[in-house]
């Protein structure tokens, strides 16, 4: 018998075995890619003490359930099952989830107006979780249903919303989409995106730049979980919370330290450190040399390339190039699994004649005052000038861990 696992399609790339090993150190946890025509008689061989369910079945195997706690009857979808001496008992932790999110992000939707996008088993438990707060909800489909909007009726609405919950896969895959325009929505304050791989989607990183608050899914992930192994095991355990093994991606002017300020963080972290620019150099030579020849733009898409093989790394220290922020493809990458530490320290008077893009004092003022904001924007903190390199990276890793 498999004591525990996860089914749904697909799910080569879920993190659940850790999660719930997190909690239940030696619990016997599987992943089971099914087919839409195979989920029934695997659920009918009853060989497993426990189940989570992820998209898409958190609907379909209702049917298949022997009783059904009073959530998932009035949600309409099951995220867990327990089997009790061959009695399959369905339960929904993704709402609890949910709470937690909004609690632990200091989201307060009270007397908001909130769009929630998808119809989905995720956006049922959202709307359940929603019926504690005082808010407006709107449910947007692709398809005119049940009294939904559709994405055209939500753009003619947008001046409604001030909270927008994506509970669709899109943003997962690796194509960077985002499914709505954030721009279109002029009162908003907010955005959640129930997504947890990657740590931080598309929709959020635009959150982000826009100085929007935002959350994604990865609390919500590791909450439901705990409360599923609390139904698996029938024991009472303490929460406590599964760190991301996001990476640390340090950003600044060059000459601002990030590579000797990432070669100690890495040190005091035990991470793997990354040097962008060594990357770089292994793929195309001498980097000046390359600019020269074939141009800023040319660089900055074989820069872009080595973010996205980057983006596919986790717990990792990675100082990047100063001019990566010049392009928003390699952000994205960078942000997507990653914290953005600022370093805002350097010094202007700096011996420059070798960099092929800043070799005077006057283009050196004049490329800092340019990508300022830019640094500003994609970080989520921002360390200046402690004196020195080990005093920098201290401070550095205390925001991380924060």
């Amino acid at each position: 018998m498999s004591k525990y696992g996860l089914i749904g399609h697909p799910v080569s790339q879920s993190v659940s075995p850790s999660l719930h090993r997190h909690f239940v150190q030696d619990m016997e946890y599987e992943l089971f890619d099914l087919c839409e025509d195979e989920v029934e008689a695997f659920l009918d061989k009853r060989d497993f003490c426990g189940l989570n369910v992820t998209i898409p079945y958190k609907e379909k195997v209702l049917e298949c359930l022997d009783e059904v706690d009073d959530a998932v009857c009035k949600i309409g979808a099951c995220n867990t099952i327990v089997n009790r001496d061959g009695k399959l008992c369905g339960y929904n932790t993704d709402y609890l989830g949910f709470l937690y999110l909004l609690d632990t992000s200091g989201m307060d939707l009270n007397g908001q107006t909130v769009a929630i996008l998808g119809t989905g088993g995720a956006s049922k438990a959202v709307r359940y979780a929603l019926e504690s707060f005082a808010c407006s909800v709107y449910v947007v489909s692709r398809n005119k249903k049940n009294g939904c909007l559709t994405y055209g009726e939500l753009y003619e609405k947008a001046n409604l919303f001030t909270y927008i919950i994506n509970t669709t896969p899109v943003g997962m895959k690796e194509d960077g989409r985002e499914i709505v325009d954030l721009s279109c929505f002029k009162k908003l304050v907010g955005v959640v995106d129930v997504i947890a791989n990657p740590y931080r989607s598309p929709l959020c990183i635009r959150a982000h730049c826009m100085g929007l608050k935002y959350a994604g899914g990865y609390s919500m992930l590791v909450r439901q979980a705990y409360e599923a192994d609390l139904l698996f095991t029938g024991r009472v355990f303490e929460f406590v919370d599964m760190p991301s093994c996001k990476n640390l991606v340090l950003i600044g002017m060059p000459g601002s330290g990030k590579s000797s300020v990432g070669k100690v963080v890495s040190r005091l972290l035990g991470k793997r450190f990354i040097d962008l620019d060594g990357l770089l150099e292994d793929k195309i030579g001498d980097l000046a040399e390359f600019i020269k020849t074939h141009g800023e733009d040319a660089f900055r898409s074989v820069e872009c390339k080595v973010c996205e093989e980057v983006s596919m790394l986790t717990d990792c220290v990675i100082a990047s190039g100063g001019g990566v922020v010049e392009r928003y493809c390699s952000m994205v990458y960078l942000m997507k699994n990653g914290f953005l530490v600022y370093l805002d320290r350097f010094d202007l008077h700096m011996d420059v004649s070798h960099r092929p893009l800043s070799d005077t004092y006057e283009k050196q003022v004049a490329m800092y005052e340019r990508r300022r904001g830019l640094y500003e924007m994609y970080s989520d903190a921002i360390v200046g000038d402690c004196g020195t390199i080990d005093a920098c990276a201290r401070r550095v890793v205390a925001l991380f861990e924060r």
